[in-house]
């Protein structure tokens, strides 16, 4: 009898599991990453299965502690997300993969200062832009990037971006220049700006590998330099294709005019 019992419980526990597991819906991406901007989205509980459903490996944990794992998402009935079913990462996955890493660690929390703005006060912008300008002598940093940040994403969180939009490919240099985890959080923001026309194609491929590097994978244009090499781009033979797409020279000439020869299998296009 104890027998018997012992199986029906069993039989229970297996069905309300799939039950369970069958009312789970897959959030996508775009909402995962609004989630996290919002923070809205609490990781304590939440399952980590292989896309089999079976409990992660070794390998499979050092797949995700390294960044090398796509996933997909899965909400309960109470809109929790409380499953994530990961497998090696994909390519169309790492720019998703950066920005889920980087908006963890909320980056407005480290705004070193909420710098006190007027939305009539844009020429203080201006004069940020100026500043990083004449700062900017090939590194990747200047001496005034976090004030500059601090400036312009305390007008943007109170003012907005609209009054900035005729001038964006100005103000777009102090985002370029403001770190991963801020770059991760607007990203979309200047996404949207180059789809509505106000955000030249040159300066988002730039952002694109800026982000891609700084996240450890190969960049798509080749915009990022280090020392007197490019760093590691994919796709290299249809590379010029991509750049041309952009309005970039090619990377045979990018190279001469930074003073080295590219040597790589980009095929050269008209």
């Amino acid at each position: 009898m104890k027998v018997i019992y012992l199986c029906i419980i069993t039989m229970m526990f297996f069905f309300i599991g799939c039950k369970s597991d069958a009312e789970l819906n897959e959030v996508s991406q775009e909402e995962v990453i609004s989630r996290l901007k919002s923070k809205s989205y609490n990781q304590l509980g939440v399952k980590y299965v292989t896309a089999g459903l079976d409990s992660l490996s070794a390998a499979d944990r050092e797949l995700l502690n390294t960044g090398n794992a796509s996933k997909i998402f899965f909400e309960n009935a109470e809109g929790v997300i409380s499953r994530i079913e990961i497998s090696e990462l994909k390519e169309e996955d790492q720019f998703f993969e950066i920005m889920y890493r980087e908006l963890q660690d909320h980056p407005l929390n480290y705004l070193d200062e909420v710098v006190v703005v007027h939305c009539n006060g844009i020429d203080r912008i201006k004069e940020a832009y100026r500043i990083d300008q004449a700062e900017r002598t090939g590194g990747l940093q200047g001496n005034s990037d976090i004030k500059n940040r601090n400036i312009l994403f305390s007008y943007v969180n109170k003012c907005g971006w609209d009054s900035l939009l005729p001038s964006i490919d100005s103000v777009w240099f102090i985002y370029q220049h403001s770190g991963s985890g801020f770059m991760a959080y607007y990203y979309e923001d200047f996404l949207e700006m180059y789809n509505d026309g106000y955000l030249s194609a040159y300066n988002l491929a730039l952002t694109k590998d800026r982000i891609l590097m700084n996240g450890g994978y190969p960049q798509i244009y080749g915009s990022q330099i280090v020392g007197n090499s490019f760093y590691d781009i994919a796709d290299e033979v249809n590379l010029n294709k991509r750049r041309k797409e952009m309005g970039m020279i090619s990377i045979q000439e990018r190279a001469r005019k930074r003073g080295f020869e590219y040597d790589g299998p980009a095929i050269e296009i008209e």
